[in-house]
């Protein structure tokens, strides 16, 4: 439960150098009506030495100045622009779709 609203928890995992860098865990919700997911909270571990170091990035709507955002609209439109982190001092991301028939293929995908 995050500002009310029942969230899911998806956890990410970034390495540098092979070494863990962060790891964040990323709260979500969807509404079911129009299917639009919504970003809750970030909750951040840094790391260096195999240590935390620090909790640099993270926000809760709710809590200060922070709200939550649109990750991804349910139904898009071409130049529709979001913001999907609302968290003023720390975090302010804005996503513009571009377009809404391009493919992107990723590689080199690696499991910790």
């Amino acid at each position: 439960m995050v500002d009310g609203n029942d969230t899911r928890l998806v956890e990410e995992r970034k390495a540098k150098g092979g070494r863990l860098g962060e790891i964040s865990r990323n709260f979500y919700a969807i509404d079911t009506r129009n299917k639009d997911v919504y970003y809750f909270d970030e909750d951040v571990d840094m790391y260096s030495g195999g240590q935390i170091s620090s909790h640099g990035g993270a926000w809760l709507s709710g809590v200060g100045d922070a709200r939550f955002g649109l990750m991804m609209p349910g139904s898009v439109a071409p130049e529709a622009k979001l913001y999907q982190e609302i968290a003023p001092g720390i975090d302010m991301d804005l996503a513009r779709i571009i377009g809404l028939s391009e493919i992107l293929v990723t590689a080199n995908l690696r499991r910790f």
